[in-house]
């Protein structure tokens, strides 16, 4: 998903300064959620095992877990955004304003 939203803004169909322009701030959250979750997926494999006697390792499971069912599927919604393009930002005119 961000791979594809990446190609599309460097040099596919949402490659104008508009477009990317439009698509900044929900690029950067995309970008940010995919972060985030590589960065609870190497957490989670490098947990303690569950024989260790601790809680930590469970609790650093349930945490990317809930991360992963309730905060990454965000990407998609951002991702559609980005794909939206920028016609209903561009659109109103400046007078509008």
């Amino acid at each position: 998903m961000l791979e594809g939203c990446t190609r599309r803004l460097v040099g596919g169909d949402l490659s104008s300064p508009d477009e990317r322009n439009a698509a900044a701030v929900d690029y950067l959250r995309l970008f940010a959620l995919v972060c985030f979750g590589w960065v609870w997926l190497r957490m989670t494999l490098a947990a303690p095992r569950r024989d260790d006697g601790t809680d930590h390792g469970r609790r650093i499971v349930a945490t990317a877990r809930f991360f992963a069912e309730r905060v990454l599927p965000q990407a998609r919604g951002l991702a559609a955004q980005i794909g939206a393009g920028a016609g209903a930002i561009m659109a109103p005119d400046a007078d509008w304003f």
